[in-house]
């Protein structure tokens, strides 16, 4: 299933879905390259979400905690540069658990994230002076997460 993903592409798509149950993931970064893991069981609830991606990306302390100010955060990243960023979730099912409603809004800020970053030629010399791979993949069982994925 990951064999048809090739996650330093930077035309999309950006996120991604990946059975745990039926593959494997292969990690390829290069060493200037970021992958992150987060386990989703450590964001069931939006205020738990904000927290774990300001506190692993780094984003500025005046982050506001809302969708504005992550779009704003994860789309800039001057704390953390580098020439691609994978975000590997696992434990996807559980990520929003207590919010379901603003999983689709989580999932657009992602794709629009990686949007940019794929469009952001000439960023400067810490990202490479060229477009920047974004890409997360949420790891885990299929059910909602899995079905929203595919109209996205």
């Amino acid at each position: 299933m990951m064999a048809d993903y090739n996650l330093k592409d930077r035309s999309g798509p950006w996120v991604h879905f990946l059975d745990q149950q039926k593959a494997h993931l292969p990690v390829v970064t290069d060493k200037l390259g970021i992958t992150i893991k987060i386990d989703g069981k450590d964001m069931k609830n939006l205020d738990s979400l904000f927290a774990r991606y300001a506190e692993i990306f780094r984003f500025p302390s005046y982050f506001g905690g809302n969708w504005p100010a992550f779009n704003e955060c994860i789309t800039d990243l001057s704390d953390l540069p580098a020439k691609a960023y994978l975000t590997i979730i696992t434990e996807a099912d559980c990520v929003l658990q207590s919010e379901p409603a603003e999983l689709p809004t989580f999932i657009k800020h992602l794709q629009i994230a990686g949007h940019s970053w794929a469009n952001s030629f000439g960023k400067g010399p810490e990202w490479g002076s060229g477009e920047v791979p974004f890409n997360t993949v949420f790891s885990g069982n299929q059910g909602p997460l899995f079905t929203l994925l595919q109209h996205f």
